[in-house]
């Protein structure tokens, strides 16, 4: 995870990094965490006019947020 987290700030404009690294975080139970890298990724795809993949991170932070989204066994 730490890997993961030093690629999206050698990276900053890379969502899909960050999108990763909120996956990461969600998986270690840092929901906080996860929900920062995820609205960073959220917000990295609407600036590149990336709307359908901004809608479905918007989709998966909504239920990460209600505690919907399943972990990895």
């Amino acid at each position: 995870m730490l890997a993961v987290k030093e690629a999206c700030f050698l990276a900053p404009k890379d969502a899909r990094l960050w999108a990763l690294y909120a996956y990461h975080c969600w998986n270690q139970r840092r929901t906080d965490e996860a929900a920062d890298a995820m609205r960073q990724a959220i917000y990295l795809r609407e600036r590149a006019r990336d709307e359908r993949r901004a809608a479905v991170l918007r989709s998966m932070l909504e239920k990460l947020e209600q505690g919907l989204l399943p972990r990895a066994a």
